[in-house]
């Protein structure tokens, strides 16, 4: 997976994006299934179901293996998934599709935070940091290892059936397990991105729902707000602003201001320097 971990990671976004993140002092984690891309979903999932299939556990009851393969094999031919909502972050501030993709055609920002602050304040409001694993070898690692784990617990409840969930919740919380490492996994093609993400499950009575609703592209979208405001220390996560490489030379000034009239002047500001030209 991942041997050492980025101190940064940056969300790119139109002027629009970037204005409504500074004044609102938020990021938007969009409903899983009104993304962009929903095939990761399929892809995960097939992936899942094939592991399970093949799933060994010497020690295991006959029993757990099934229920884990039942579940494994629904998931993979479900055509929706539970409840959650994402927000996308990369760790890298300079790229090229990046920029092509998400900021404008290269006219758009790159909003840095400081990883552990993100996390830290993300955590607190139900999002899980994952960083996402493109390399099929480490794909198949990750899941048969969750899978491993899930028929562990299945077993443990068996072994203490007065002290464990009912049936029902059994499967419940067996289907967030395996959706929840399902969020890990993304098809190679789109490894350049590296992608990290803040993910919340919505978990009824744990992690109830609160979401908004906005209009993209002539379409209803839900969204969760994470909180990005300072603490009583004054840390906020953002700590640079990167401008588009095909931004207007005078940009820097200009965000320099927005910037200090919302109360971040420790926010740093330098340019890209991808050889993007217009077309």
């Amino acid at each position: 997976m991942l041997n050492m971990l980025p101190q940064r990671l940056y969300h790119y976004t139109n002027l629009a994006g970037l204005t409504s993140i500074i004044e609102s002092q938020a990021i938007w984690a969009t409903e899983i299934l009104q993304l962009n891309d929903t095939t990761e979903i399929a892809y995960s999932r097939k992936l899942l179901g094939k592991l399970a299939d093949r799933l060994s556990a010497p020690s295991a009851s006959e029993y757990a293996l099934f229920l884990v393969r039942q579940a494994a094999t629904g998931m993979a031919t479900a055509p929706t998934a539970p409840r959650m909502f994402v927000a996308s972050l990369t760790d890298d501030g300079d790229n090229l599709s990046q920029w092509r993709s998400y900021a404008s055609q290269g006219h758009g920002f790159a909003l840095g935070f400081d990883r552990d602050v993100l996390e830290t304040k993300s955590l607190a409001q139900g999002f899980t940091m994952v960083p996402i694993i493109y390399d099929q070898s480490e794909q198949e690692q990750h899941f048969t290892k969750a899978l491993s784990e899930v028929v562990e617990v299945i077993d443990g409840w068996g072994a203490e059936p007065e002290h464990s969930p009912s049936p029902i919740e059994q499967v419940l919380l067996l289907g967030l397990g395996l959706t929840f490492a399902a969020m890990f996994i993304k098809n190679p093609y789109f490894r350049d991105e590296r992608e990290w993400r803040l993910v919340r499950l919505i978990v009824k009575g744990v992690w109830d729902e609160n979401s908004h609703t906005r209009v993209r592209n002539g379409e209803m979208v839900q969204y969760e707000e994470i909180d990005l405001s300072s603490s009583a220390s004054g840390e906020t996560p953002i700590v640079e602003l990167v401008i588009g490489p095909l931004s207007s030379i005078d940009q820097e000034f200009r965000m320099r201001e927005f910037l200090d009239e919302h109360g971040l002047e420790s926010v740093t500001i330098r340019h890209s320097s991808v050889p993007l030209r217009n077309t």
